[in-house]
């Protein structure tokens, strides 16, 4: 019980639902209640998927294409930064907040669900856990952690879109410039990271 309040805690900390969450009301600013609420458990869901597909078989997939850690990290923060620029155009509506229903769905996998939630390190840790923790071949300590912080997720996200109901549309779309600025930071710090550690391990 102690190993899986620990994986949740520190599964927690790293994927930072109140973080992510303000970004999560800007992207699907716009759409109907019961979409936003849909987006919500899939991109719940998704996380789990991510995290947990990573504690079965994660290390195994980063290896088998040659990929580091450091250099996903790397990638996944130009992600963000190019998604973030879209979020700022002023004027117009950007295309991550496209009315089509595949547009969000994609938005939701990418790059909310990954590399924004469940990012580099949170597959690291996913991955750690499933190798310090596992019984019978199965990591259930880290699918464990995984469900319970999608169901945070989830809960989370509801509340700030209950919330956001009291938004009017132009507070919706500065709500969705501040928080493309917030991701640009946050896109910036991820890929300089993955890069310094990248050099540093090469040095």
């Amino acid at each position: 019980m102690d190993d899986f309040l620990h994986a949740v805690i520190g599964l927690f900390a790293i994927t930072n639902p109140l973080g992510a969450a303000p970004v999560f009301v800007g992207v699907v600013a716009g759409a109907p209640q019961a979409r936003q609420r849909e987006a919500a458990r899939q991109l719940s869901l998704a996380v789990f998927v991510i995290l947990g597909g990573s504690a079965l078989i994660g290390q195994t997939v980063l290896d088998l294409f040659g990929i580091t850690i450091d250099a996903f990290r790397a990638a996944g923060g130009l992600l963000l930064v190019l998604i973030a620029t879209d979020m700022l155009r002023g004027g117009k509506p950007s295309s991550v907040q496209a009315e089509q229903a595949s547009d969000l769905d994609d938005q939701i996998l990418v790059p909310l669900a990954m590399p924004l939630i469940a990012g580099p390190g949170a597959i690291t840790t996913s991955i750690t856990l499933a190798l310090g923790h596992g019984r019978w071949g199965v990591p259930w300590v880290a699918l464990a952690a995984s469900a319970a912080v999608a169901a945070l997720l989830f809960v989370t996200l509801r509340l700030f879109i209950d919330h956001d109901r009291l938004l009017s549309p132009r507070g919706q779309r500065i709500l969705t410039r501040f928080m493309g600025l917030i991701l640009m930071a946050i896109g910036f710090q991820l890929g300089l990271g993955g890069i310094r550690s990248f050099f540093a391990v090469a040095g």
